[in-house]
């Protein structure tokens, strides 16, 4: 079943409310965050891997990987972007040494970026898989379910797997 746009939005809202809802909105943020609270669990750290920021991809045949944030992040989004960059560099290391595999960190809030927002038609925080031939997009998918599995790393780390793959056979890669 392919769900509209309107319902994309409705469960990203419904999702953020589920996990961000009971801290608080103002509670997420990346500079005085919960999480660094003395006892509390923190944000498993990222994995080494190559993230470039900014707005524009070096990928000329293969894919880009997208993780959209916004400004102020809760322990939930840091914890999707840990496993996103982890699984990216223990899966997809000799992509990226290849140069047809690149990890971008996008911060939506960023005016420079406005052109990604308003191209996925964005409206929170989500992983992008774009496939990219001759320079040119060809296609890309939306990982809104690194939400579903955001708590459970196996899952989190199969689903950003078989997104990536999808996108690199859509590349001919």
């Amino acid at each position: 079943m392919k769900m509209s746009m309107f319902h994309k939005i409705i469960l990203g809202l419904v999702l953020l409310l589920t996990f961000v809802g009971p801290m608080g909105v103002l509670g997420c943020n990346t500079k005085a965050n919960a999480a660094d609270s003395e006892g509390a669990p923190k944000a498993a750290e990222p994995a080494p891997a190559k993230v470039t920021k900014g707005p524009t991809a070096s990928v000329q045949d293969g894919v880009v990987v997208f993780y959209f944030h916004g400004e102020r992040r809760c322990r939930t989004c840091l914890g999707i972007q840990a496993g996103i960059e982890k699984t990216v560099a223990e899966k997809f290391g000799a992509e990226q040494g290849a140069g047809v595999l690149e990890y971008k960190e996008i911060n939506i809030e960023d005016e420079a970026n406005k052109s990604h927002v308003d191209r996925y038609k964005l409206a929170s925080s989500t992983m992008i898989v774009s496939s990219v031939k001759a320079g040119k997009e060809l296609k890309w998918t939306q990982g809104d379910d690194v939400w579903l599995h955001a708590h459970d790393e196996a899952k989190l780390t199969a689903y950003v797997e078989t997104q990536i793959r999808a996108g690199l056979k859509a590349a001919g890669k």
